[in-house]
């Protein structure tokens, strides 16, 4: 096995207006398929948050836009991830 362990990064999150949310269900199906699935990260809403979308232990992390001066760093550790943000 090449890695043991996948973290999701896209535009838009399942539920968000930019999302074919036609296969929503499916997409949370896949994206567990991927072994050792730490979490998944998008950017489209512009705003911070942390989410469990689908109620699974899988969080979901909204990165905010750069205008509100502030970024975040994940950390990936062999026991798990942490992240923080940092403002500007």
């Amino acid at each position: 096995l090449a890695f043991d362990r996948t973290v999701f990064v896209m535009h838009a999150c399942p539920g968000s207006d930019q999302f074919n949310n036609n296969v929503k269900g499916m997409f949370d199906y896949v994206i567990k398929l991927f072994p050792g699935l730490q979490c998944c990260i998008y950017g489209h809403d512009h705003s911070q948050t942390a989410a469990d979308l689908f109620h699974d232990g899988v969080m979901w992390y909204g990165i905010d836009a750069a205008v509100h001066r502030n970024y975040q760093i994940f950390t990936f550790t062999p026991n798990g991830y942490r992240y923080e943000t940092v403002y500007y």
